[in-house]
């Protein structure tokens, strides 16, 4: 009886805290949650101290620790939420102090134990649990990260925020494991790119923490106002980017726009840093997009001014033209060649060299105003000089034959 209760409380657990994990406006749900593992902890205490085998205690202590993992780990995330890192890091730490005692008894088991199926069973769960533990000690590590950042300490949040990335990157690796649902290794993977997501954002903070604040406005220098953009539109494509691995945790959306807000909000104010950021970020249509948000008749104003250089016909004349000039003052000296008493294979070779330049003065045309690839621009100048040189040594073999004869 107390088995399908104890299963009910879990369900139900998991249930509530799935619906938390999903979106912050439901995070006292993570409460809910919590308080169903613990009434599913005190059940198995229960029936541990009834319990006369060995083998069923060592798998109900066992599963009453993970439920005093779980019931922390729910107590820790809704603090952090909260955003009284304090109260969520004293929870992570007992869960944690949990999931590693379930773990321990899982390694000793032949000491409690020789039942095979009863081993099995706690074994099957070995592999999970570990991946669970190494991702609360990263989350733990990022809820101090966010206790700075909460007090204006960017550089030590960056600290902490670099670290648990890390972890969660080591979280990945174990979420890999063959026994492991794949959702687990989407959420790793949304973990460490929400990290790094924070890194980003704790970068475009020490930078704007660095500006002149004039009249509610924080002034930059053009090269640091190209930073805090570069970071705060970083984090906003990682928070997007997790987003997409974990499209049901809405926060990670909610994560992109705030960073969206603060470079639109910096564009709006900062109209004469526009110049040197839109040529800085030409070739990203994200920052554009920012930009038109921002002030739409300032993105075309600025677009006008710097896009006449772009234009591929005007882009095909500048870099075409120091090419040409090079090229008429070979093609003079060719005639030059041609004019006077030489060989009839110098006048070849010469001939046949104003062709290969001619390919290959098109091909770095091309290359400069972008309309041929590195790729296609190597293959390109392989195939001209072997199909040119194939043709002259083809020529002067025919040459010297036809004089032998």
């Amino acid at each position: 009886m107390k088995h399908k209760k104890i299963k009910e409380k879990i369900d139900k657990g998991h249930k509530l805290k799935e619906k938390a994990r999903k979106s912050t406006r439901d995070s006292d749900a993570y409460l809910e949650a919590a308080s169903r593992f613990e009434e599913a902890a005190k059940l198995s205490q229960e029936m541990i101290d009834e319990e006369d085998d060995s083998c069923n205690e060592l798998q109900l202590s066992t599963f009453r620790y993970y439920y005093v993992f779980e019931e922390n780990i729910c107590k820790g995330i809704y603090w952090y939420e909260k955003r009284d890192q304090n109260q969520s890091i004293k929870y992570y730490n007992e869960g944690l102090a949990a999931i590693s005692k379930a773990i321990e008894l899982i390694k000793n088991r032949e000491e409690f134990c020789d039942k095979n199926n009863v081993i099995n069973y706690l074994l099957s769960f070995k592999d999970e649990w570990i991946y669970m533990e190494k991702s609360i000690q990263a989350q733990k590590i990022g809820a101090k990260g966010r206790e700075y950042w909460d007090e204006d300490k960017p550089i030590e949040a960056l600290d902490y925020y670099r670290k648990a990335s890390r972890f969660f990157k080591e979280s990945i690796e174990l979420s890999k494991a063959e026994n492991l649902k794949p959702i687990y290794e989407r959420i790793a993977l949304g973990n460490y790119i929400g990290m790094n997501a924070n890194i980003a954002s704790s970068m475009a903070k020490l930078q704007l923490s660095r500006g002149k604040k004039r009249a509610g406005v924080t002034e930059l220098s053009d090269n640091e106002a190209i930073t805090l953009i570069k970071h705060t539109l970083e984090a906003s494509k990682l928070s997007r980017d997790a987003f997409d691995k974990n499209p049901e945790w809405l926060q990670y959306q909610e994560g992109a726009e705030h960073m969206e807000k603060i470079a639109t909000d910096f564009l709006k104010k900062n109209h004469s840093l526009w110049d040197k950021l839109y040529l800085y970020f030409e070739n990203d249509e994200y920052v554009k997009i920012i930009m038109k948000n921002a002030d739409l008749e300032r993105y075309k104003e600025v677009k006008a001014k710097h896009d006449i250089t772009s234009e591929k016909p005007v882009k095909l004349w500048l870099s075409g033209g120091f090419f040409l000039f090079a090229l008429i003052i070979i093609a003079i000296i060719v005639y030059a060649i041609i004019s006077s008493d030489f060989n009839w294979w110098q006048v070849i070779l010469a001939i046949t060299t104003i062709e290969v330049l001619f390919v290959i003065i098109g091909a770095f045309t091309l290359r400069s105003i972008g309309e041929l690839s590195e790729t296609n621009f190597t293959e390109l100048l392989k195939l001209a000089l072997t199909t040119q040189f194939s043709f002259l040594k083809n020529f002067l073999s025919l040459g010297n034959s036809d004089k032998v004869e």
